[in-house]
């Protein structure tokens, strides 16, 4: 009972994680930065009182210091650069941020204090809780209750928005970006031995799917519909020709219910409209000045922080770029981009550490779209974007005792 006292602050600093859009405030007053504190000191009296180093605890914090020995030195080399400390700082307590949900939901594990489908489950409800939120709200927004997006502003919380339908405007948050991937988990519970009940799979799926609508973001439509096309990869024969009738069942019935001429709208305001044509136009003038920053420190990057003053995609975080990747480029340079897909590379080959199955591919595909969307939005690091790469890690223990469990069972 004394162990899991201290789990308490990291608990509350992953619902936090979930359900708390960024404000792009970092400070030590910000509740996540206060929050990491908190749980940063927990965890390290845990690992202090408990007394014991095992084999694996000791390569864990090898690697965690090894990763933070890799943002110092891209920290000096932002420094030489003169890059602003403001700007590399920041950078350096969102990665420190995202390495720190990672490394000490891992050790967490490893030491049982805690288990990963216990985890894993916790994220989920967690951000169920965060979806429904959302949809209420809007719908007290659109009956005249509140006005939504002057309360969002009046807190500071950053948001993305633009016209839907009528008075239906979007609404897209920092954690949105988890809400896709954990539909997957969902869908997939039967066999990744989450079990949730049927009722809460298809009130998920409901709460979730209108979440990511409202999100109105391309990707993470993508995203969502590619969670479904993995989720049938995964059946046998007969269950996957249920769950397709059902599917365009349920796809025919919300077009008719909704109207076709509005569903033809929607989607033209989102895939063919003039905005997405400048949001398109505005990731390729990002790569072209990303690139020609890069051009003048190749090997090495501009360094942790850094940010071409051709383009500035944001006057707060001056780092951050949609295009993420060509942006870690511009600071990382040749050899600190290899470096720092290195532990991305490994993360995705645990996938098949016990053979390849359609699940293992499946995951592994889901994986690849996450790390993907650094291309297109500034999604890899965060508090967020830690707890997603916690999620993928620890799904395979999850899988792995399951299995285990029914062989000796057998």
């Amino acid at each position: 009972m004394r162990s899991y006292f201290f789990l308490i602050p990291f608990y509350i600093l992953v619902f936090l994680g979930v359900t708390l859009p960024s404000d792009g405030n970092h400070g030590i007053l910000s509740p996540k930065t206060l929050f990491f504190c908190l749980s940063f000191a927990s965890i390290f009296s845990l690992f202090i009182f408990r007394g014991k180093v095992t084999e694996k605890t000791v390569k864990l914090v090898a690697s965690f210091l090894g990763a933070i020995c890799f943002l110092l030195v891209w920290f000096y080399i932002g420094s030489i650069n003169e890059v602003p400390y403001e700007s590399t700082f920041d950078q350096f307590k969102i990665f420190l941020i995202t390495l720190f949900v990672v490394f000490f939901a891992i050790y967490l594990v490893q030491e049982k204090i805690m288990t990963s489908k216990t985890f894993i489950k916790f994220i989920i409800y967690s951000n169920f809780f965060y979806c429904l939120t959302k949809v209420l709200l809007v719908i007290a927004h659109l009956i005249g209750i509140i006005n939504l997006f002057d309360t969002l502003e009046k807190l500071g919380f950053r948001f993305m928005s633009m016209a839907i339908i009528k008075d239906l405007g979007r609404l897209q948050t920092s954690v949105d970006i988890i809400t896709p991937y954990l539909l997957f988990f969902v869908l997939n519970s039967d066999a990744n031995y989450l079990n949730f009940s049927k009722r809460f799979k298809v009130i998920f799926q409901i709460v979730a799917i209108l979440s990511i609508l409202l999100s109105f973001s391309r990707f993470l439509l993508g995203i969502a519909f590619f969670c479904y096309l993995l989720h049938w990869f995964c059946l046998n024969k007969d269950r996957l020709l249920k769950a397709i009738c059902l599917g365009l069942f349920v796809a025919f019935c919300a077009v008719m219910a909704i109207g076709p001429d509005v569903v033809y709208e929607v989607i033209e305001q989102r895939f063919f409209s003039n905005a997405n044509y400048h949001s398109d136009l505005t990731r390729k003038d990002q790569i072209d000045a990303l690139m020609e920053t890069y051009s003048l420190y190749p090997y090495f990057g501009l360094g942790l922080g850094g940010f071409t003053k051709n383009y500035l995609r944001d006057d707060v975080l001056t780092h951050s770029y949609e295009v993420q990747w060509v942006g870690f480029l511009m600071q990382f340079g040749f050899f600190g981009i290899i470096l720092l897909c290195i532990p991305i590379f490994f993360l995705g080959l645990r996938f098949f550490s016990n053979g390849q199955t359609r699940q293992s591919w499946a995951y592994f595909f889901l994986y690849i779209c996450w790390i993907s969307s650094g291309f297109t939005n500034p999604y890899l690091i965060s508090l967020t974007s830690g707890i997603v790469y916690s999620i993928f890690y620890l799904i395979v223990n999850v899988i792995d005792n399951a299995n285990r469990q029914k062989f000796i069972q057998i």
